[in-house]
């Protein structure tokens, strides 16, 4: 069993940073930005952890074309493609949390969407309930 948590302190944050950066083989680090933004309540942070409290994911939410965003969504690599529906299940237990994610974003939203960054996790997002409105844009009512 997973579990999720709003990721509110800087060391917590650099824990789920260092995940994106494995899980999207980054070189640079943009944590920084992230920092600034969520300190300023204009995005959200979102760690899933084993029962034993390892981070094995995050996901970064914001606002974008007046929809909540899913800027990225990531697991450890070990995580990925278990055929498990992690990343899915993760997903959705994330919109669960609409209502606090609107105090702190401090906006109403009917509508999430994001822009996949791995064209093979489409199929996942549609299962889920994403449309594709534009060419790689997707959007589902929430």
């Amino acid at each position: 069993m997973y579990k999720i948590r709003m990721v509110c302190n800087e060391n917590d944050l650099d824990e789920v940073e260092k995940i994106r950066k494995e899980a999207f083989h980054l070189k640079e680090n943009s944590i920084n930005v992230f920092k600034k933004h969520i300190q300023a309540g204009m995005m959200v942070a979102f760690s899933l952890e084993t029962e034993d409290n390892e981070k094995i994911g995050g996901c970064y939410l914001g606002e974008y074309n007046n929809t909540l965003y899913v800027y990225y969504l990531f697991l450890k690599e070990s995580y990925q493609k278990s055929g498990k529906g992690i990343g899915r299940n993760f997903l959705l237990e994330i919109l669960k949390h609409k209502k606090a994610i609107e105090l702190i974003l401090n906006k109403n939203y009917d509508f999430s969407s994001l822009h996949p960054t791995c064209t093979k996790l489409t199929n996942m997002y549609k299962e889920i309930g994403y449309e594709e409105k534009t060419k790689g844009y997707y959007v589902k009512r929430i």
